[in-house]
């Protein structure tokens, strides 16, 4: 690893400050390389070596839960004793450090600098080669509500876990970043047509939401019935109609996390009509949250519109039966004329 790398900027920040979210933003805007070292753990926690070292470690193999890793499980007993923490870092910071070794090689390798989010970076060596440094800062009681409801603990469990945090030396940053909560959801579907189920969710959604962008996924594998870009001026024109003043829409292809990314949104926002489809939509919301670092928001429809979907309008029309009471006015004008 070169440490003459064109540029280096690593972030850190306390649990639920944002930190996550804005190196994602500054790889994005730079061309950077994101390293996102709480992933590289993840990745190396996955393996049965280390499983079995951390086991040995702490005497009991309780974080594994059903054959899979419990990093909350594993926190419970970590933060209890910083000398056995302190312990279990060590055993796999050389691993640890192996990841980041490649990954600014590759940075290097492609002509591009590199973002390294990592919360403890003052205390390993890659933050003296960083040519720049970015503390995240925010305040304690919101970064408390922000991750009792994201990691889904208590907040005694929150507190207690904040005694062992790293503790930063804002004189040691080059900048000091207050970011501004930017309440922006991105609900995407292919929309093919938006339906009134879509406009319920979208409206609930809205009263959380200071912008929504509603997103109209293109998918190279399934053609349109509806000419995409009709559909997008149905799609705000309805939102014009019901006094949704917050919302926008647009086009896209590829990964639905890049392009909320692209838009300043940090929540998915997702439709639900009973428990049954969150199970299904719980691996989707872990590759969103894991490689986008995006949230997701649920909303469920109200039972009269439950069984309102896309794929239903289009058997209708096909039967030519009546679709009016199941799509908006503007989109029932469209999918007519």
């Amino acid at each position: 690893m070169n440490p003459n790398l064109t540029k280096i900027i690593g972030v850190c920040g306390k649990s639920g400050s944002g930190k996550s979210t804005y190196a994602r933003k500054l790889s994005r805007e730079t061309s950077s390389l994101l390293i996102d070292v709480d992933k590289i753990v993840h990745g190396i926690l996955e393996t049965p070596r280390v499983q079995a070292n951390i086991a040995a470690l702490l005497g009991t193999n309780s974080f594994i839960e059903n054959g899979k890793f419990n990093r909350k499980a594993l926190g419970k007993i970590l933060f209890n004793d910083k000398q056995v923490m302190d312990k279990y870092n060590a055993m796999i910071y050389a691993e640890l450090e192996s990841g980041i070794d490649m990954l600014l090689s590759a940075a290097q390798g492609g002509g591009v600098g590199a973002v390294i989010d990592w919360a403890l970076l003052p205390m390993s060596k890659y933050y003296n080669i960083c040519t720049e440094k970015h503390l995240i800062k925010k305040n304690d009681k919101d970064r408390q509500a922000s991750v009792v409801q994201r990691d889904g603990i208590t907040e005694e469990y929150f507190l207690e876990r904040e005694k062992n945090a790293f503790k930063y030396n804002e004189n040691d940053f080059d900048k000091i970043i207050e970011p501004v909560n930017i309440n922006k959801g991105f609900f995407a579907g292919s929309f093919d047509p938006f339906t009134m189920g879509h406009l319920d969710i979208l409206q609930q959604a809205s009263k959380d939401f200071d912008n929504i962008v509603v997103g109209i996924a293109l998918n190279p594998d399934k053609l349109r019935r509806f000419d995409k870009d009709s559909m997008r001026c149905a799609i705000l024109q309805t939102a014009k109609e019901y006094k949704l003043n917050n919302i926008d829409c647009v086009v896209y292809s590829g990964f639905t996390g890049n392009k909320a990314l692209e838009t300043d949104c940090y929540s998915l926002v997702r439709g639900l009509r009973n428990d049954t489809d969150k199970f299904y939509e719980k691996p989707m919301e872990d590759f969103n949250k894991q490689n986008f670092g995006l949230e997701t928001v649920y909303y469920y429809s109200p039972e009269h519109l439950k069984n309102v979907s896309s794929s239903k309008i289009k058997d209708l029309m096909r039967e030519n039966k009546s679709i009016e009471r199941f799509v908006p006015k503007a989109v029932y004008n469209l999918l007519l004329a």
